[in-house]
């Protein structure tokens, strides 16, 4: 009897690793696109959530410099099509929300690629994650638009979570709409799989428990 037990024991362990192996990861995807909500422009700096931004617009599809980089499934966007100012410094705050499941695991998640013309800050629940270029204070133009940036997303929780933006365009003497323009480009992936139900993990437990059994009459 205790033999049968003992082998049970076993199979239910096999068979809820097995189980727990095949969940199935859960792949979401975060990209730029119109309708995300765009704050600006502004003539100066101002902090994520500075009452100074005023009220949020719908960001459009910008237009798209021929040097500018692409991504699948992702879309420049910016405050309007072309810049209203080229030749001013101008400065936009971009900002969007995802949620995700509270009991799952999470797998992997990166802000995979990333860029603006020209400077960007990028927050991830209100904490920053990662810049590339000068957002604040002098700059040098490093052609910062051609470099895809990869951002760990380590601030993630399984709950609603926001990204947030702010994009600075540089300012240049006779810059003109299609020689100066602006906008953000990005696009994140989070994978992340259900936690194991209680049936479940208890099974597994019971297995261990078993295995251990065996292994103690094979000693015998």
């Amino acid at each position: 009897m205790k033999k049968i037990l003992v082998l049970l024991s076993a199979i239910l362990f096999i068979f809820c690793l097995a189980g727990i192996a095949s969940a199935t990861p859960v792949t979401l995807t975060i990209t730029s696109q119109p309708g995300m909500q765009v704050y600006g422009p502004k003539s100066s700096y101002l902090p994520v959530e500075d009452s100074g931004w005023g009220a949020a617009d719908s960001a459009v599809a910008t237009w798209v410099h021929p040097s500018w980089p692409t991504l699948t499934g992702a879309t420049w966007i910016s405050n309007s099509t072309y810049v209203a100012d080229p030749v001013n410094d101008s400065w936009r705050w971009f900002h969007t929300e995802f949620s995700i499941p509270s009991d799952v695991i999470f797998l992997s998640a990166a802000l995979t690629m990333v860029t603006s013309d020209n400077a960007e800050m990028v927050w991830l629940n209100e904490t920053l994650i990662g810049q590339d270029g000068e957002v604040v204070g002098p700059f040098v133009d490093n052609y910062e638009w051609g470099t895809l940036k990869t951002y760990s997303m380590s601030p993630l929780v399984g709950q609603l979570n926001s990204l947030d933006f702010i994009v600075r365009n540089y300012a240049q003497a006779g810059g003109t709409t299609t020689s100066k323009p602006t906008g953000l480009i990005f696009k994140a992936e989070v994978q992340y799989a259900p936690v194991p139900e209680p049936a479940t993990m208890l099974l597994l437990a019971s297995g261990l428990v078993g295995l251990a059994g065996l292994r103690r009459k094979l000693k015998k």
